[in-house]
């Protein structure tokens, strides 16, 4: 079995079928990569992996446990995804699919960030491909938080399938039929007030949107955390006690915020 370490990450390359035959001489062979680097985070890659029954999946639970933590399993066919699905060993295992691959040569930019660049892939969708080394974990997180938010009531794109641009990840998510915002103001200044009038209601009417603690990650706690890293470079020690104060005097609740919001 080939395996590599780079930085902390040791990753082992499963081949072929892990069944009765093959799995007592691919448990001493991945116990004992684990053994030589056992500070390294453990990335399996199943690629090439074919099936795997009850002997190889019992391999596996031995490494969780040499690891003392939940191990990734990363480029699983559909296939073999079942298997684990089925077993409950996506409970037990990060286990990625596989993904698509897809290419944007020739396909329009129609937005471009810090993180991210947007093409349209045809006149129903769209996709987000994530500059490299924003972490496949932060992007995973983003496709669900918009699912949560779609299905909750807030007025987003639906988020579709994870895929593989090249080197890079990427989020498939519908293309809305819609101009931006910023572009009516421009060419609309006479009724100025109005488009700003509208967009401050739709905002409160979107933040009164009551979600689960449990799909979304609660901000004031963090937002005040952060404060400390403003002072000295952008606040004074005393700036920064003032805003740390309105933060925590903001009440409590379960609604929606928009955290990037603009027109």
């Amino acid at each position: 079995m080939k395996t590599t370490l780079e930085g902390n990450c040791l990753t082992l390359f499963l081949e072929g079928r892990m069944d009765s035959n093959n799995a007592p001489a691919f448990e001493r062979e991945i116990l004992e990569a684990v053994q030589k680097a056992p500070k390294a985070e453990v990335l399996l890659d199943a690629d090439r992996l074919e099936y795997i029954s009850s002997a190889g999946l019992r391999a596996l639970m031995k490494l969780r446990r040499l690891a003392g933590k939940k191990i990734t399993v990363a480029n699983v066919s559909p296939e073999v995804y079942d298997i684990f699905e089925v077993t409950g060993f996506t409970e037990l295992l990060e286990v990625r699919k596989r993904l698509r691959e897809i290419s944007v040569e020739g396909c329009e930019v129609v937005g471009e960030g810090a993180t991210s660049v947007v093409y349209r892939l045809d006149p129903d969708t769209i996709v987000k491909v994530f500059r490299p080394g924003v972490r496949y974990d932060m992007i995973q997180e983003e496709s669900r938080k918009a699912r949560n938010a779609f299905v909750a009531g807030v007025p987003t794109a639906i988020a579709f399938d994870l895929v593989r641009v090249g080197d890079s990840f990427g989020t498939v998510y519908e293309m809305l039929n819609a101009r931006e915002l910023i572009r009516v103001m421009v060419e609309d200044k006479a009724h100025l007030a109005d488009h700003v009038r509208r967009f401050a209601a739709e905002l409160r009417e979107m933040h009164r949107i009551e979600v689960s603690p449990k799909e979304f990650t609660p901000v004031k706690a963090a937002t005040i955390g952060a404060m400390s890293y403003l002072e000295g470079t952008v606040t004074t020690p005393e700036e920064t006690a003032v805003l740390r104060k309105i933060f925590e005097s903001v009440p409590d609740r379960n609604t929606f915020v928009h955290g990037d919001c603009h027109p």
